[in-house]
């Protein structure tokens, strides 16, 4: 199964994503650092330029192949990550990163990929809540 997430740092206690009035993610930082962590954290990541700004990452190196999407809230900063990752890259995006919320953008819902195994529907793992590593992304 197959979803899109939006994956952020925020306050705790701000609102879901589709009820923001402003926007309560907080800057990751440059472009060139957010991209040259999730290269430390992802192999393979391949970076290209699309439009408005956003960067697009994308690897065959895990299966199903992933893609990251780097959008700059404020010019020079980014402030998001768009992926279709499965949870053990979810982890390892958002360990990478220090990231907090997981948010499925069409929907709203709140998703936490420390809470289960390498699927959605799989339970939890007793060790699946530590911090990700790459040895656990799949291939």
């Amino acid at each position: 199964m197959s979803f899109d997430f939006c994956l952020y740092r925020a306050e705790p206690g701000a609102p879901p994503l589709l009820h923001w009035q402003r926007n309560h993610a907080l800057p990751l930082g440059p472009l060139a650092d957010v991209r040259a962590r999730l290269d430390r954290a992802l192999a393979g990541l391949r970076w290209s330029e699309a439009r408005n700004g956003q960067w697009v990452g994308s690897t065959r190196a895990c299966h199903p192949p992933v893609a990251v999407i780097l959008w700059e809230a404020t010019p020079g900063c980014v402030h998001f990550v768009d992926t279709d990752a499965p949870p053990p890259v979810l982890r390892l995006l958002m360990t990478a990163l220090a990231l907090n919320h997981c948010c499925m953008p069409d929907s709203g819902e709140m998703r936490d990929p420390f809470s289960v195994g390498a699927s959605w529907d799989e339970a939890c793992a007793p060790d699946a809540g530590r911090r990700g590593t790459l040895a656990e992304a799949p291939r």
